[in-house]
């Protein structure tokens, strides 16, 4: 499927494959795709099932799996015989549904082309219809949008949570969702921002404190949450705190099916309605499930998340700061801006945005993220396992708001910064910070 068209789900009529069935005789060599998956469907749905016989099944829709790359699925399976036995049937009869959920037998793309004019784009499913496409994401029906790289254990600890994760949701869906909130939807949006703000002829003035949140996966706030992604949005096997969010919230999966293309510099993907299933602890290979959220342990139609991307920064035989060099600002600013504006006059749930993995300056990225709420009036409810941390950044913006120190005058301090640095002084970026607003004529 190329950028921007339509993915067609596998009830289309125009999909065809090698009939490994025999299902229309010996003179045919392909047929239907969706006529093969509900002949097997059909055939294999009764009840007591076992987990090698759940595994052969997905093995006819996806030949590339073996015994060695099943693994961490069986042990799963093992645990939940409940799964097997009771629930299956059940999803197997959402999976036939099909047809009836997605009459055009397609999944619209969410993608901006380069001849659209609008800032967002929508797309809104049930929870009926994802439930839907999740189990053929898990039969692996769909070709190259499933699970299977769950199905093996290169990254143990991980795969085995989110399908710990994708079994409980089945099971909650076919228990509680489907007789109670089958028909609510959940909204994607698209966003872009198509005019940066001039930071040099800023006079806003700046946010007076940042306020310390304490948990940067709270469920019971009501705040948009920023999530730090990849800029290809989406579920994974390793525990980075996008797929992690992907795995515990499981019906974000779908995002997969309709986000084609990478995030551009000036974009973000915010999704309302989300129920997050699994509670974890740990990052990467030391992800772990811990638990399961309550039903009831907030209103899920109100919890809203927001996908953003940070540059990945080079370390630089220098001591100049990657995150300081122009274009990397001016990116930067433009992907900040365009998730924070959606929370103008309100409260933001925020952390160290590309600092980890993608090796960016905290310090320089609060910055960044101080000029923008600045602008857009939003609080910010900062994550941080450094109260330390918060409390330097809250003395700086004291000190900055007691010399009425501005956005442009900020902006302008960036841009002293990189020379002050590139002397290899002592001082550190707050502290600088503090000493060029007391000096410097901007």
């Amino acid at each position: 499927m190329s950028v921007c068209e339509e993915l067609f789900l596998p009830s289309h009529p125009s999909l065809i494959i090698e009939d490994r069935l025999s299902l229309c005789g010996n003179e045919e060599d392909s047929v239907l795709k969706w006529k093969f998956i509900t002949h097997l469907l059909t055939t294999r749905h009764q009840s007591n099932q076992t987990p090698a016989s759940i595994v052969e099944l997905i093995s006819c829709f996806c030949p590339n799996l073996s015994c060695l790359s099943t693994t961490v699925l069986y042990e799963v399976l093992n645990e939940n015989l409940q799964f097997c036995s009771y629930y299956w049937p059940n999803l197997v009869n959402l999976a036939l549904k099909l047809p009836t959920l997605f009459p055009t037998h397609t999944i619209r793309s969410l993608d901006f082309t380069d001849n659209d004019e609008e800032e967002i784009k929508l797309y809104s499913l049930t929870r009926e219809q994802i439930a839907c496409l999740l189990v053929h994401m898990f039969l692996c029906t769909i070709d190259d949008k499933n699970f299977s790289l769950w199905y093996e254990s290169s990254c143990y600890n991980p795969s085995k949570s989110y399908l710990t994760v994708l079994i409980y949701y089945f099971q909650y869906y076919v228990d509680f969702i489907r007789d109670n909130d089958n028909s609510r939807s959940i909204l994607f949006e698209r966003h872009r921002l198509q005019r940066n703000v001039d930071w040099k002829l800023c006079k806003k003035p700046l946010i007076k404190q940042l306020y310390q949140q304490d948990d940067l996966n709270d469920i019971l706030s009501t705040n948009l949450q920023l999530i730090f992604a990849n800029k290809h949005i989406g579920y994974g096997q390793y525990g980075t705190q996008e797929e992690a969010h992907c795995g515990m919230s499981t019906e974000l999966n779908v995002v997969v099916l309709f986000m084609n293309r990478d995030l551009r510099d000036n974009e973000c993907l915010v999704v309302h309605g989300i129920q997050t299933f699994g509670q974890y602890q740990g990052y990467g290979n030391d992800l772990k499930l811990i638990g399961f959220h309550s039903s009831t342990a907030c209103d899920w139609s109100r919890r809203s998340y927001v996908f953003a991307d940070a540059l990945e920064m080079n370390f630089s035989e220098t001591n100049e700061l990657e995150d300081l060099k122009e274009y990397n600002l001016t990116r930067e600013l433009a992907k900040i801006s365009c998730t924070f504006r959606l929370q103008q006059d309100k409260s933001l749930n925020t952390g160290h945005f590309g600092c980890g993995a993608f090796h960016g300056n905290r310090y320089v990225k609060i910055v960044l993220q101080i000029l923008v709420a600045s602008f857009y009036n939003v609080q910010l409810h900062f994550y941080s396992s450094s109260k330390a941390f918060i409390d330097e950044i809250n003395d700086l913006l004291k000190y900055l708001n007691e010399k009425q120190i501005n956005c442009s005058d900020l902006y302008h301090y960036l841009e002293y910064l990189k020379v002050h640095l590139k002397h290899r002084t002592s001082k550190s970026i707050p502290e600088l910070v503090k000493w060029i607003a007391g000096n410097e004529k901007v």
